[in-house]
């Protein structure tokens, strides 16, 4: 499977106990849908390389969930994965509805305005509470966009293109 059809969907916190458990923390909304994936990839280079791995149980611990890996028996090999994503491929995903979008899908799109001044592109999204915030590099340094209804006019996620209601001069 080629790194762009795998969407992380997590990553591996600690070691828990001396059998192999793992603590690893959800990036799915809401948290729980993390439980439905056994087949997954774990990648130790930050996504870019992949290697298939099955989860055989997955139990939720306070705000993470302690996950048995097959073939991770002991504390030993679980610490050797300490800090790795877990990603699933982009065909275990459920379709999204009209106007919602996966971050991953975001990631890398342009953002303008109407007028057409450039922003740059999308490094990041961050979950503040009130509203995602898109995190922006362009030519003109970082910039932090929120990412609602107020702000948006149009995403279109085949042409890469964000546009937005923000003028170049609100920081």
């Amino acid at each position: 499977m080629r790194p762009t059809d795998i969407v992380v969907v997590g990553k591996i916190q600690t070691a828990h106990g001396l059998r192999g458990l793992l603590k690893v923390r959800s990036f799915t909304d809401p948290p729980n849908n993390f439980a439905k994936y056994s087949d997954c990839y774990i990648s130790k280079n930050n996504g870019s390389d992949w290697r298939a791995s099955v989860i055989s149980s997955v139990s939720k611990n306070g705000n993470s969930f302690l996950v048995e890996i097959e073939n991770i028996t002991n504390r030993e090999q679980a610490l050797a994965i300490k800090s790795e994503l877990i990603g699933v491929g982009r065909d275990k995903l459920e379709e999204v509805g009209s106007g919602e979008y996966y971050w991953t899908d975001l990631v890398d799109c342009s953002v303008e305005n109407g007028e057409g001044f450039q922003f740059g592109k999308v490094d990041r999204l961050i979950e503040t509470g009130s509203n995602d915030v898109m995190e922006i590099s362009g030519t003109q340094g970082e910039r932090l966009i929120p990412f609602s209804g107020d702000y948006l006019v149009s995403v279109d996620i085949d042409q890469r293109l964000i546009v937005v209601v923000w003028e170049p001069d609100w920081n």
